[in-house]
């Protein structure tokens, strides 16, 4: 099981089978080609393959914003600093479940945790104050077994997609480019 930072995240994860594994394996790698194009030197988890990573939960950490650089930067500590996360859940996570296990975290580790307003008492009263909202997220991730039919379908039609050299937007200049896109043109059909 990997490594977790976060005491209990993987507690819920249902375990990769035998099948995911076998038909992980018969995939064909994307994973040098998608480095080459977005210029990454190295992905998470030593360059582990992409197919295998998305089947093990995540926190993504879309976004930060505090204080000031270039010509706007000052001399100041920020009074307050933002992120934006998600969760990539798999089967049996929840994002209570998740939730519940970051707050803890945070608590921990000295953080007074509330999803109230922050309050010049409230931050006289505590060294370290985190104010989180939270989304509702999905529940009930599904993952398919293999052997379904709508695994099936999606394995028969996805694997030509797959083969196929895909074009990204940014390679892409001809107008007529009989390429597969993803994201799909708009009207476009594979």
């Amino acid at each position: 099981m990997a490594v977790s930072l976060i005491d209990g995240f993987y507690d819920d994860v249902a375990p990769i089978t035998d099948q995911d594994r076998a038909a992980l394996a018969a995939l064909p790698s994307v994973d040098r080609p998608w480095r080459d194009e977005l210029e990454l030197g190295g992905t998470e988890a030593g360059d582990a393959p992409l197919a295998g990573r998305v089947l093990l939960p995540a926190l993504n950490v879309r976004g930060l914003a505090a204080g000031h650089v270039g010509a706007e930067a000052t001399n100041a500590i920020p009074a307050e600093a933002r992120a934006s996360i998600d969760f990539r859940l798999v089967p049996r996570q929840t994002p209570a479940g998740v939730r519940e296990r970051v707050e803890a975290h945070l608590t921990k580790y000295g953080w007074f945790v509330t999803s109230d307003s922050v309050t010049a008492e409230t931050r006289r009263s505590h060294p370290r104050v985190m104010r989180l909202t939270w989304d509702e997220g999905l529940s009930g991730v599904p993952r398919v077994p293999l052997d379904a039919p709508i695994a099936r379908f999606a394995a028969r039609h996805g694997r030509r997609m797959a083969l196929a050299r895909l074009c990204s937007p940014s390679r892409c200049r001809a107008a007529a480019c009989r390429s597969p896109h993803w994201p799909p043109r708009r009207g476009r059909r594979w």
